[in-house]
């Protein structure tokens, strides 16, 4: 595994998203790409987006598409780089 890629990966991940405070809501655009039934891609609360199945799947399925990621140690590493940065930046209420 390449932690300098995934790292990479991670924060261009992060870049993607958006956090919207006033409504409570996350923005990623890959949630939409691989769930466009649910509406808009602020779908997502703030406070249960770590736990959403669909979010989990749908960025799962984007690391594998777009960054070729491809083993559970790869996207564990990816999901837990991802969740510590934008629950950083939700508790510092910092913009993504």
């Amino acid at each position: 595994m390449n932690n300098k890629f995934l790292n990479k990966v991670a924060d261009r991940l992060v870049k993607e998203t958006r956090i919207d405070f006033t409504k409570g809501k996350l923005y990623a655009p890959f949630y939409l790409l691989h769930f466009p039934k649910f509406g808009s891609p602020c779908n997502i609360p703030l406070c249960s987006f770590i736990n959403n199945p669909f979010f989990i799947h749908s960025f799962k399925e984007h690391c594998k598409e777009v960054y070729g990621l491809n083993n559970n140690e790869e996207f564990n590493y990816m999901w837990n780089e991802y969740g510590n940065i934008i629950k950083a930046k939700m508790n510092n209420k910092e913009l993504v």
